[in-house]
């Protein structure tokens, strides 16, 4: 349990991190004291109010699914979603999503080259 409390808390400084906000401003949001952050940050609060929640979620314009999981747990679990969508198409259509995806790698990599011809000629 206190392992997910702590997964859960760096989740919630690398949101307060990237949204610019001091421990301060975040306590002042919630309406709770600075300490209680800081509990929750290093995980030590281990059962977060439904609440509280609530409002991390608006603070931050964000689901709980992201205080719970890692970066690298969300982007496992996309691409385990991708891959049963992909699973369940038709033949036909794999087909078809695989011609597409590989055109647009092409795309991306002339848009590639012609950035960087751009940039030798200035």
């Amino acid at each position: 349990m206190r392992e997910e409390s702590e997964k859960i808390g760096q989740n919630i400084k690398e949101l307060r991190k990237k949204k610019g906000l001091t421990q301060s401003d975040l306590a002042e949001m919630l309406g709770v004291n600075k300490s209680a952050v800081q509990r929750y940050e290093s995980g030590v609060i281990v059962n977060l109010k439904i609440e509280t929640i609530r409002k991390l979620c608006d603070i931050f314009d964000t689901y709980p699914y992201k205080f719970v999981y890692t970066k690298k747990e969300l982007a496992m679990k996309s691409h385990l979603q991708l891959l049963d969508n992909f699973c369940n198409l038709s033949t036909e259509h794999q087909g078809q999503l695989l011609k597409t995806s590989f055109d647009l790698l092409e795309l991306e990599k002339l848009r590639e080259q012609q950035k960087i011809k751009y940039k030798i000629k200035n």
